[in-house]
């Protein structure tokens, strides 16, 4: 007879699919923050990212704004991006820098604090859903399209020519750019969770 802990893990392995790393449902606990945390950081960095992009004008003349130009437009594909954006208007031109930093400061905290939380209430004795050969496929399968996905938002170059270019300008742009927090918070979370479910031994 298998005991609570080995029923409790195939319980959560049904819900939890093999070919990602890490999960949020592998506790119940882990699922109701992991859930509730979720929702507040889209809420957060889509409330902020559009506060950005209208005060944009005003906060590329602080220093503090000149800084983050400067430094955002010494890599040439967001220079390219930001040149792009700054022909059509200055909202969408600014806004561009400055939600892309915040996009990296929301989707790594984000990332990070679910690791956090993944390594209080996963990864225990008994808990975590075992890693195989299809978590490790998965994890680079899936990590390739949203890094594909996050160039696509924050650094492809367009010269606003298609119908589909005008997501990336105000007042869309705000709003769809979430999509690169959640991709950039995915990726975070699950290599440290990953490599703290590997280092401690739940691995099949």
């Amino acid at each position: 007879m298998p005991d609570d802990a080995e029923m409790a893990r195939a319980s959560r392995a049904q819900k939890h699919s093999p070919y990602f790393p890490v999960s949020i449902s592998e506790t119940p606990d882990m699922e109701k923050i992991g859930t509730k945390i979720g929702l507040v950081f889209i809420v957060l960095s889509t409330i902020c990212n559009y506060l950005l992009a209208f005060f944009a004008n005003d906060l590329a003349v602080t220093p503090l704004g000149a800084a983050a130009i400067g430094f955002i437009s010494s890599f040439e594909p967001s220079r390219l991006r930001f040149e792009s954006l700054q022909s059509y208007d200055g909202t969408s031109g600014f806004g561009y820098i400055f939600i892309l930093l915040a996009g990296l400061f929301w989707g790594v905290s984000w990332g990070v604090l679910k690791a956090a939380l993944y390594l209080r209430f996963v990864l225990v004795p008994g808990f975590a859903v075992k890693l195989d050969m299809r978590a490790a496929q998965g994890y680079f399968i899936y990590t390739l399209f949203l890094v594909i996905v996050i160039w696509a938002l924050y650094f492809k170059n367009t010269e606003l020519r298609d119908s589909l270019d005008m997501i990336l300008l105000w007042p869309v742009f705000p709003a769809i750019s979430t999509f690169g927090v959640m991709a950039i918070g995915w990726i975070v979370f699950t290599t440290i969770g990953g490599a703290a479910k590997i280092v401690n031994g739940d691995v099949g």
